[in-house]
């Protein structure tokens, strides 16, 4: 699986760096932050997996081969929308890091320190905030070039600007959320916002940007629509145990960043409707702090294993795994090697420890 797609990576990353280096020479016309922006945006795609992008390709195999080069650069679109997502995510989490380096707008902040410029924390936000913009706005560009029927092409456009309205409306309300210790909020609420913030961004658009590549029947898409929703919200618990347990070189951020924003995450919500609430109650102070010691991660982690809370959410992740491989087993997909690789990716998703 890993192999699959460090291939789809290496020739994404290479029609990116293309687009990338053109767009340099138009964004200097207006001044050197263009060229900048960019150098800053490619060196931030590079150091990713681009696994949105390669599921677009994954996700036209499953009813047509081969992949044509298309699928790479509306795969490049999506690197670039999430690549915008991220640095703002940084931005609205305060994470100066990201993928072992400097976050983009702490470089900006930086920048802005050296220079002796006045609110310079304000000013690599707001810089942060311009370069996120412009993520999107190549991404659209992008789109728009692909040479594909126009039906196709609208219909691309139409479901990114879809999908990327619901992610920011969750996005919306983890912050709301995180702002809140006592927000009372039910394991069905934690879901939902694990579905629309990174579960169908993540899995359902790239998996049905492919088929509709594809000009597959609409039935094979919803159905794709469904197991990328799965698959997202395994991810996203998965990411929720590694900023708990993780390692901060292998997760590229710091432990602990999601207890600091008060993230309403599945661990927070078992922690505090567990039988001995009473007892962790004192814990509740912690989340939300933005001065939290190694100790009192640690000591979040004990009662994290002692309470049974892991084995709860690994049963409840062993139960979306069913359903994903039952839909996955259902499709109506004409490559079986393709259908192959979406089990395979289930089950990487299952295991991966960054």
């Amino acid at each position: 699986m890993q192999k699959y797609f460090k291939e789809q990576k290496t020739e994404i990353k290479r029609f990116l760096i293309r687009f990338l280096n053109q767009k340099q020479r138009d964004l200097r016309q207006v001044h050197g932050f263009g060229s900048d922006v960019c150098k800053k945006i490619t060196t931030f795609i590079a150091k990713g997996k681009m696994i949105r992008g390669g599921l677009v390709a994954l996700g036209y195999s499953l009813f047509k081969t081969p992949v044509p080069k298309q699928a790479a650069e509306a795969g490049a679109a999506l690197e670039l929308v999430q690549s915008g997502l991220l640095i703002h995510d940084d931005i609205m989490d305060s994470d100066f890091t990201r993928r072992g380096d400097a976050s983009i707008f702490y470089q900006y902040t930086i920048r802005a320190q050296k220079h002796k410029l006045t609110r310079a924390a304000h000013v690599g936000e707001s810089l942060g905030i311009c370069a996120g913009d412009i993520c999107f706005f190549l991404a659209y560009e992008l789109l728009s070039r692909i040479q594909v029927p126009d039906s196709v092409k609208s219909g691309l456009i139409r479901l990114m600007s879809r999908e990327l309205s619901l992610v920011a409306t969750a996005q919306m309300l983890d912050v709301y959320w995180g702002a809140s210790v006592k927000h009372k909020i039910s394991e069905r609420d934690i879901l939902r916002l694990y579905t629309y913030k990174t579960g169908r961004y993540t899995f359902s658009l790239p998996l049905m940007f492919g088929a509709v590549l594809a000009q597959a029947d609409d039935k094979n898409i919803s159905t794709l629509e469904r197991i990328g929703e799965l698959l997202g919200i395994i991810f996203q618990i998965k990411d929720d145990e590694l900023d708990l347990f993780g390692d901060q070189k292998q997760i590229g951020k710091p432990v602990g960043s999601d207890i600091k924003q008060g993230k309403k995450n599945l661990y927070y919500y078992y922690l505090f409707h567990a039988k001995k609430y009473k007892r962790y109650r004192k814990l509740l102070g912690i989340f939300s702090s933005d001065r939290i010691s190694d100790e009192q991660i640690e000591q979040i982690r004990s009662v994290v294993r002692e309470s049974g809370i892991q084995d709860k959410i690994s049963q409840k992740v062993k139960e979306l795994a069913g359903l994903a491989e039952k839909l996955i087993n259902t499709l109506q997909a004409t490559d079986a090697q393709s259908r192959q690789r979406l089990l395979d990716l289930l089950d990487y998703n299952l295991r991966r420890t960054v």
